[in-house]
């Protein structure tokens, strides 16, 4: 059964994730978005990307709690890098992406976000934020990199300090999405304004590679260290009796 569905619509490729009520990230579910971003990559009639939960009531929950916990430490550092490979191929995606956030977009859910070029999230009671901190984690380095480059400082502490989850009102202001559209209207939106960053698809590749490259070779020198000490912390009894209390409720 696909997790996922890809489609071309008016050269905006669109895809929506489609794993379950929750759209839960397991490594199944990461190879899945992975193997369409390389078929939209090599697609040229695909111009730019459109990555949403669809008619769904989350975007995405985050790491798939009951299934990680519970599996060996070997099979969760194959996830964790599948993870990283996941958010570098699409944060260094050469073609415009946005993130069509139709639902909560929580921990992982943000991430996922967090590595298009843009975000539109729709009116209403939608959460998103990064809620490491209140399991006992730090917010994975590459993504952590990345929120530092696209929202303010003090913003950045805000969201990662408070582990707390924010409405649309609140997330804009932050500046961690770009626009809050009317539900109705945001997928056609966010195609439009995809297609709208690929009028010059070469000029706009080369754009987007100098602007993301201090991050990249920042991480190329740091993320293997901080990988480390991630997974030392998921490791922790105290991170895991959090983790095990947050997997009760999904």
């Amino acid at each position: 059964m696909s997790l996922l569905s890809l489609r071309l619509s008016g050269g905006a490729a669109v895809i929506s994730l489609e794993n379950g009520v929750s759209n839960p990230l397991d490594l199944e579910f990461l190879q899945e978005i992975g193997k369409a971003l390389e078929e939209v990559r090599l697609n040229p009639e695909a111009r730019g990307l459109v990555l949403t939960g669809g008619r769904r009531r989350l975007f995405s929950i985050g790491l798939n709690l009951p299934k990680l916990i519970a599996c060996p430490h070997e099979d969760f550092l194959v996830f964790y890098r599948a993870l990283n490979e996941l958010c570098l191929s699409l944060y260094s995606f050469p073609k415009p992406t946005v993130a069509a956030i139709s639902g909560h977009a929580v921990a992982g859910g943000c991430i996922l976000a967090l590595c298009c070029d843009r975000r539109f999230i729709a009116e209403g009671r939608k959460l998103m934020g990064l809620n490491e901190v209140k399991l006992g984690l730090p917010v994975p380095y590459l993504p952590h990199l990345v929120l530092g480059r696209t929202v303010t400082a003090q913003a950045a502490r805000q969201i990662v300090d408070s582990g707390e989850l924010f409405e649309p009102p609140a997330l804009l202001s932050l500046g961690l999405v770009d626009r809050i559209i009317p539900p109705e209207a945001l997928l056609a939106e966010a195609s439009a304004h995809a297609l709208s960053l690929a009028v010059s698809p070469r000029e706009f590749a080369q754009a987007k590679a100098a602007r993301i490259e201090p991050i990249l070779a920042e991480y190329r020198a740091m993320g293997a260290a901080k990988d480390d000490e991630f997974l030392a912390m998921w490791r922790s009894p105290q991170a895991q009796e959090k983790l095990k209390q947050a997997a009760e409720k999904f």
